[in-house]
């Protein structure tokens, strides 16, 4: 299925976006089309784009805070946030996908595991990446399975990495597996993970902080920070099949990201951005059963 307002989105009209989300609207269609739509063109967001928020990252915030907005509201959309997200959209540099590489074939798919995938990103050849994910796309049966793999292969590398782990997954939520579309948001991600070649290494000893969480708050400084952080959070409670792995992994990572890092006693006053307002709150809200969160909030806006 086309979506309507993923037409306009790739023509870069603002005024014909805007008037299919308001047809939409009226017709009283379900909102996850207009989700899925802004979500398969964040997917497409040119990966040379650095001068820009990542586009599947920005729009997982949105499509968080107008999922939320239309509970608490009864259904109502919030137009101010729905145009912001369409004037962005229109701005950012878009590149076709080719998902073929993808395309699952159980005639030449071979069995592989997560050692054969993680040590494929090592390698130069991005080929070598999209054989091995779709070597396991193919045969495995349990699609969740998958998303914790990356979600291993994201905590060794740049935070921003499980930020998009993070964001994708809750994306693939709304699309579902069997989209035609959700294939762009797994390149996407893939590629994003085997370009980034910084690494971090885990140590053998981990001590169990159960309030992990809690204690990170006090030091969040930047949207960057509690971005990582509500990801992170996100990742620790979604993680089921790899709980074993994942959640030292996840707890290791926030000491040592946050570890330097001193409590943040108080707040320069600069004027964020609406993005960034949006980023925020989607954080706030992921966040919100966190002890002390709204202590948080009270520093608004942070430092950057």
């Amino acid at each position: 299925m086309f979506f309507p307002l993923l037409e306009a989105l790739l023509q870069k009209n603002r005024e014909i976006c805007k008037l299919r989300i308001n047809e939409h609207k009226l017709s009283g269609g379900d909102p996850v089309s207009i989700y899925k739509s802004l979500l398969t063109y964040a997917s497409q967001h040119a990966l040379s784009d650095h001068a820009n928020m990542n586009a599947v990252i920005f729009s997982d915030c949105l499509v968080n805070l107008l999922q939320a907005s239309r509970d608490k509201n009864a259904g109502n959309w919030d137009e101010k946030l729905i145009e912001y997200g369409i004037d962005y959209f229109c701005t950012i540099p878009i590149e076709p996908i080719d998902t073929t590489p993808l395309k699952p074939s159980r005639k030449e798919a071979k069995v592989a595991s997560i050692a054969d995938l993680e040590e494929s990103f090592d390698q130069n050849d991005i080929n070598v990446v999209m054989e091995s994910v779709r070597d396991l796309l193919t045969l495995m049966d349990n699609k969740r399975y998958f998303m914790e793999i990356t979600f291993r292969i994201a905590l060794k590398k740049n935070p921003h990495c499980l930020i998009l782990a993070s964001a994708i997954s809750r994306a693939i939520e709304i699309m579902g597996w069997q989209n035609n579309f959700t294939p762009f948001l797994i390149y996407h991600l893939i590629v994003r993970l085997h370009n980034e070649k910084t690494t971090f290494s885990f140590s053998k000893r981990d001590t169990e902080t159960t309030n992990v969480f809690e204690q990170c708050l006090g030091k969040v400084r930047s949207i960057g920070d509690l971005l990582f952080l509500a990801a992170s959070f996100r990742t620790y409670h979604e993680s089921k099949i790899l709980a074993a792995q994942l959640l030292p992994m996840i707890r290791m990572r926030l000491n040592e990201y946050f570890g330097s890092k001193r409590d943040a006693d108080h707040v320069i006053e600069n004027k964020q951005s609406t993005m960034d307002s949006i980023v925020r709150d989607s954080c706030f809200l992921d966040l919100s059963s966190v002890k002390g969160i709204e202590a948080l909030r009270s520093k608004n806006p942070f430092a950057v």
